[in-house]
């Protein structure tokens, strides 16, 4: 029930996040990398755990190291901070996500052991 919740929260927040970039410059992208973010989260709300935030991960991490701001003074006043910042929440829950799935396939695999 917990992680339901979490789910449904990370979910908002990612489409808050996609509806918000309207008047950013670059403004598809991001709501396009923002809504596959909501639609992992949404997924994993109705229990359809699986390896699939790899891939997204994948993309987030390129996309985080890409943008990453060299000093601490970047990291506050740069757009390209505030996108990595962005893209490394999205990384970190797609991160969440996948050990979720690893944590739950071990069990079940441990409980098929123990039924034979």
């Amino acid at each position: 029930m917990v992680m339901r919740v979490l789910n449904f929260i990370m979910m908002a927040m990612f489409l808050l996040a996609a509806a918000v970039q309207y008047n950013d410059p670059d403004p598809m992208r991001w709501i396009v990398l923002y809504g596959i973010a909501a639609a992992m989260s949404g997924l994993a709300m109705f229990n359809q755990y699986g390896p699939w935030p790899a891939a997204p991960a994948a993309v987030y991490l390129a996309i985080f190291l890409y943008l990453k701001p060299d000093t601490l003074d970047h990291w506050i006043e740069v757009e390209t901070a505030r996108e990595a910042g962005g893209a490394l929440i999205c990384l970190v829950w797609m991160l969440v996500l996948l050990a979720i799935w690893g944590y739950r396939r071990r069990g079940k695999a441990g409980a098929a052991s123990k039924a034979a």
